[in-house]
């Protein structure tokens, strides 16, 4: 196997070998073949070479392949290795303000009361391949919280539920346990002392917890 720079082993001709590739990925994305382009770089990156420009190079490589989950890969990681990578840090502030932008559309149409357009546009999202599925729990939070406002508790449950399941430790998920269409308790998935209830119902046993508390609020 050759070796890359940033081995212990590498010498002058590896480092040459290695910026020849990239030079080669650069004129491939010149002349527009981002599929080739991203050939050349997984080559090099995939030996654990640690250089910003390169992973950008990547990520644009991926973008033009329409590869949006590589190319946000790409920018972060050219970012991990220099946080003051400007190319960087624009092209993905970019691109996740693209992929955003369904969501934030459909979150505009929830707030104006349109909750049938809302969560037509939060179902939209989820097989929107431009949205990514990074974004889907926030995409069925969303769709949850539409139903509630359209009186179907029983699709909004498992519309959080579907949040809690893809992304169980995110700050953005939010489990709404409902009872007869009301909201008993808003709980984060970070369970503290706060939350005394929240393991408990991340556990799936909050049927005999919910009821003592709806019976507690009607006393």
């Amino acid at each position: 196997m050759t070796a890359w720079p940033n081995r212990p082993a590498f010498g002058i001709l590896a480092a040459l070998r290695a910026r020849r590739v990239v030079n080669q990925a650069r004129m491939a994305l010149i002349a527009g073949d981002g599929e080739r382009a991203s050939e050349l770089l997984d080559e090099v990156l995939a030996n654990g070479v640690k250089d910003p420009d390169w992973h950008w190079l990547h990520g644009r490589a991926c973008a033009l392949c329409k590869d949006l989950d590589g190319a946000e890969a790409g920018y972060a990681a050219a970012l991990d290795v220099d946080p003051h990578h400007a190319a960087a840090e624009k092209a993905l502030m970019a691109l996740r303000a693209e992929r955003y932008r369904p969501v934030l559309s459909a979150w505009h149409l929830h707030s104006a009361g349109r909750l049938v357009e809302a969560s037509h546009a939060f179902a939209a999202a989820l097989h929107n391949r431009t949205v990514g599925k990074a974004l889907h729990p926030e995409v069925w939070t969303g769709l949850g919280w539409c139903h509630y406002g359209l009186a179907d508790p029983a699709t909004a449950a498992w519309c959080f539920q579907q949040a809690v399941a893809l992304a169980p430790q995110s700050a953005q998920a939010r489990l709404v346990a409902l009872r007869s269409g009301i909201p008993v308790v808003l709980l984060t998935l970070e369970p503290t002392d706060f939350d005394p209830f929240a393991s408990v119902v991340l556990r799936g046993q909050c049927g005999p917890l919910m009821t003592e508390l709806v019976a507690e609020q009607h006393q």
